[in-house]
Protein backbone atom coordinates (compact mmCIF):
# COMPACT_ATOMS: atom_id res chain seq x y z
CA UNK A 1 0.00 0.00 0.00
CA UNK A 2 1.22 3.56 -0.68
CA UNK A 3 2.60 5.17 2.64
CA UNK A 4 0.19 7.96 2.69
CA UNK A 5 -3.04 5.32 2.80
CA UNK A 6 -1.27 2.78 5.06
CA UNK A 7 -3.20 3.47 8.62
CA UNK A 8 -0.62 1.03 10.10
CA UNK A 9 -1.20 -1.57 12.59
CA UNK A 10 -4.78 -2.51 14.05
CA UNK A 11 -5.73 -3.25 17.26
CA UNK A 12 -7.48 -6.10 16.04
CA UNK A 13 -5.53 -7.62 12.86
CA UNK A 14 -7.68 -11.06 12.45
CA UNK A 15 -11.17 -10.21 11.67
CA UNK A 16 -13.29 -13.24 11.16
CA UNK A 17 -14.81 -13.42 7.24
CA UNK A 18 -18.20 -14.49 7.10
CA UNK A 19 -19.28 -15.21 3.36
CA UNK A 20 -24.01 -15.07 2.73
CA UNK A 21 -24.42 -18.39 1.27
CA UNK A 22 -27.59 -19.89 -0.02
CA UNK A 23 -26.82 -22.51 -2.24
CA UNK A 24 -24.32 -25.55 -1.69
CA UNK A 25 -21.91 -24.78 -3.98
CA UNK A 26 -21.23 -21.37 -1.83
CA UNK A 27 -21.86 -23.13 1.30
CA UNK A 28 -18.92 -25.60 0.27
CA UNK A 29 -16.71 -22.83 -0.58
CA UNK A 30 -17.47 -21.08 3.13
CA UNK A 31 -15.77 -24.48 4.47
CA UNK A 32 -13.34 -24.33 2.07
CA UNK A 33 -12.05 -20.33 2.85
CA UNK A 34 -14.43 -18.76 5.45
CA UNK A 35 -14.08 -17.89 9.36
CA UNK A 36 -18.20 -18.26 8.74
CA UNK A 37 -21.17 -18.74 7.34
CA UNK A 38 -24.09 -16.12 6.80
CA UNK A 39 -27.04 -17.94 5.83
CA UNK A 40 -29.90 -15.84 3.66
CA UNK A 41 -33.25 -15.30 5.93
CA UNK A 42 -34.89 -17.45 3.93
CA UNK A 43 -33.20 -20.56 4.95
CA UNK A 44 -34.79 -22.49 7.00
CA UNK A 45 -33.58 -24.86 9.86
CA UNK A 46 -34.29 -27.94 8.22
CA UNK A 47 -32.42 -26.50 5.07
CA UNK A 48 -29.75 -25.00 7.09
CA UNK A 49 -29.33 -28.59 8.65
CA UNK A 50 -29.74 -30.51 5.58
CA UNK A 51 -28.36 -28.89 2.56
CA UNK A 52 -26.18 -25.78 4.18
CA UNK A 53 -23.83 -27.37 7.06
CA UNK A 54 -23.19 -30.63 5.57
CA UNK A 55 -22.35 -28.48 2.30
CA UNK A 56 -20.38 -26.12 4.41
CA UNK A 57 -18.26 -29.07 6.57
CA UNK A 58 -17.62 -31.10 3.51
CA UNK A 59 -15.63 -27.55 2.33
CA UNK A 60 -13.63 -27.89 5.33
CA UNK A 61 -12.87 -31.46 5.27
CA UNK A 62 -11.41 -30.74 1.79
CA UNK A 63 -9.34 -27.69 2.74
CA UNK A 64 -7.97 -29.68 5.65
CA UNK A 65 -9.83 -27.15 8.05
CA UNK A 66 -12.20 -27.40 10.88
CA UNK A 67 -15.85 -27.40 10.22
CA UNK A 68 -16.32 -25.62 13.23
CA UNK A 69 -16.85 -22.56 11.71
CA UNK A 70 -19.44 -20.06 12.46
CA UNK A 71 -23.06 -19.86 11.44
CA UNK A 72 -24.44 -16.38 11.94
CA UNK A 73 -28.34 -15.47 10.86
CA UNK A 74 -30.84 -12.88 10.32
CA UNK A 75 -34.00 -14.75 10.24
CA UNK A 76 -36.71 -12.77 9.02
CA UNK A 77 -39.23 -11.64 11.84
CA UNK A 78 -42.56 -10.60 12.27
CA UNK A 79 -42.95 -8.78 15.83
CA UNK A 80 -45.46 -6.74 17.10
CA UNK A 81 -46.03 -5.25 20.52
CA UNK A 82 -49.71 -7.32 20.32
CA UNK A 83 -51.64 -9.37 18.43
CA UNK A 84 -53.63 -6.81 16.74
CA UNK A 85 -50.51 -5.11 15.89
CA UNK A 86 -48.95 -8.41 14.71
CA UNK A 87 -51.58 -9.19 12.02
CA UNK A 88 -50.96 -6.22 10.25
CA UNK A 89 -47.24 -6.75 9.89
CA UNK A 90 -47.85 -10.47 9.07
CA UNK A 91 -49.10 -9.16 6.05
CA UNK A 92 -45.98 -7.17 4.43
CA UNK A 93 -43.66 -10.51 5.95
CA UNK A 94 -46.30 -12.70 3.56
CA UNK A 95 -44.97 -10.00 0.58
CA UNK A 96 -41.50 -11.06 1.81
CA UNK A 97 -41.93 -14.37 1.64
CA UNK A 98 -43.21 -14.34 -1.88
CA UNK A 99 -40.58 -12.17 -3.16
CA UNK A 100 -38.23 -14.97 -2.13
CA UNK A 101 -39.62 -17.66 -3.51
CA UNK A 102 -39.70 -16.06 -6.80
CA UNK A 103 -35.90 -15.27 -6.63
CA UNK A 104 -34.56 -18.19 -9.06
CA UNK A 105 -31.49 -17.80 -6.57
CA UNK A 106 -33.79 -18.87 -3.98
CA UNK A 107 -35.51 -22.00 -5.55
CA UNK A 108 -33.77 -24.51 -3.16
CA UNK A 109 -34.76 -23.63 0.02
CA UNK A 110 -38.20 -23.88 -1.54
CA UNK A 111 -37.70 -26.94 -2.74
CA UNK A 112 -36.36 -28.53 0.09
CA UNK A 113 -39.98 -28.27 1.48
CA UNK A 114 -41.87 -29.29 -1.17
CA UNK A 115 -42.30 -25.95 -2.76
CA UNK A 116 -40.63 -25.62 -5.78
CA UNK A 117 -43.96 -25.38 -7.85
CA UNK A 118 -45.13 -22.28 -5.53
CA UNK A 119 -41.83 -20.88 -5.96
CA UNK A 120 -42.23 -21.16 -9.88
CA UNK A 121 -46.12 -20.12 -9.91
CA UNK A 122 -44.61 -17.02 -7.84
CA UNK A 123 -41.76 -16.17 -10.12
CA UNK A 124 -44.26 -16.33 -13.36
CA UNK A 125 -46.06 -13.43 -11.74
CA UNK A 126 -43.37 -11.62 -10.78
CA UNK A 127 -42.12 -11.32 -13.79
CA UNK A 128 -45.17 -9.81 -15.06
CA UNK A 129 -45.23 -7.61 -12.15
CA UNK A 130 -48.45 -8.84 -10.90
CA UNK A 131 -46.88 -8.02 -6.86
CA UNK A 132 -50.60 -7.98 -5.44
CA UNK A 133 -51.60 -11.26 -6.26
CA UNK A 134 -48.33 -12.85 -4.90
CA UNK A 135 -48.84 -12.52 -0.69
CA UNK A 136 -52.63 -14.45 -0.96
CA UNK A 137 -50.11 -17.26 -2.39
CA UNK A 138 -48.06 -17.53 0.88
CA UNK A 139 -50.41 -19.94 3.02
CA UNK A 140 -49.70 -19.87 7.16
CA UNK A 141 -47.84 -22.98 6.88
CA UNK A 142 -45.58 -21.15 4.24
CA UNK A 143 -45.23 -18.02 6.28
CA UNK A 144 -44.45 -19.97 9.32
CA UNK A 145 -41.84 -22.52 7.64
CA UNK A 146 -39.82 -18.89 6.60
CA UNK A 147 -40.55 -16.60 9.13
CA UNK A 148 -40.20 -16.52 13.05
CA UNK A 149 -43.64 -14.47 14.22
CA UNK A 150 -44.83 -13.80 17.68
CA UNK A 151 -45.58 -10.86 19.77
CA UNK A 152 -42.95 -9.15 22.15
CA UNK A 153 -43.44 -11.66 24.75
CA UNK A 154 -43.08 -14.09 22.42
CA UNK A 155 -40.86 -14.04 19.91
CA UNK A 156 -37.32 -14.68 21.69
CA UNK A 157 -38.25 -17.85 23.10
CA UNK A 158 -39.48 -18.71 19.54
CA UNK A 159 -35.89 -17.41 17.88
CA UNK A 160 -34.03 -19.64 20.59
CA UNK A 161 -36.52 -22.80 19.67
CA UNK A 162 -36.21 -22.26 16.61
CA UNK A 163 -32.28 -21.92 15.55
CA UNK A 164 -30.80 -23.26 18.78
CA UNK A 165 -27.94 -26.21 18.21
CA UNK A 166 -28.06 -24.47 14.30
CA UNK A 167 -26.44 -21.13 14.06
CA UNK A 168 -24.06 -19.42 16.56
CA UNK A 169 -25.62 -16.00 16.65
CA UNK A 170 -28.65 -14.45 15.49
CA UNK A 171 -29.28 -10.67 14.48
CA UNK A 172 -32.79 -9.28 14.44
CA UNK A 173 -34.15 -5.47 13.97
CA UNK A 174 -37.49 -4.85 15.10
CA UNK A 175 -38.59 -1.41 14.75
CA UNK A 176 -38.08 -0.07 18.10
CA UNK A 177 -39.84 3.80 17.88
CA UNK A 178 -39.88 5.12 21.29
CA UNK A 179 -37.97 4.43 24.82
CA UNK A 180 -40.14 2.06 26.21
CA UNK A 181 -40.03 0.14 22.68
CA UNK A 182 -35.89 -0.14 22.82
CA UNK A 183 -36.46 -1.02 26.74
CA UNK A 184 -38.69 -3.83 25.25
CA UNK A 185 -36.13 -4.82 22.71
CA UNK A 186 -33.12 -4.47 25.70
CA UNK A 187 -35.15 -6.81 27.59
CA UNK A 188 -35.32 -9.40 24.56
CA UNK A 189 -31.71 -9.32 24.31
CA UNK A 190 -31.23 -9.99 27.88
CA UNK A 191 -33.37 -13.00 27.76
CA UNK A 192 -32.49 -14.79 24.29
CA UNK A 193 -28.73 -14.75 26.05
CA UNK A 194 -30.51 -16.13 29.33
CA UNK A 195 -31.61 -18.70 27.46
CA UNK A 196 -28.80 -19.47 25.35
CA UNK A 197 -25.72 -19.34 27.95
Amino acid sequence: MVPLFDPGPIEHPDIPIHLAAVNPTMCRFVGEVADGLRPHPVCTPRYIRDVMLPAMRAGAAAAGRSPALSVAMKPLICAAPDEATLAARVRDVRARVAFYASTPGYRAAFEVHGLGDLAAELAVLSRAQRWEEMPPRITDEVLHTYAVVGTYAEIGRKLVERYRGLVTDVEFSIPAATQSERGILRELVREIRRETA
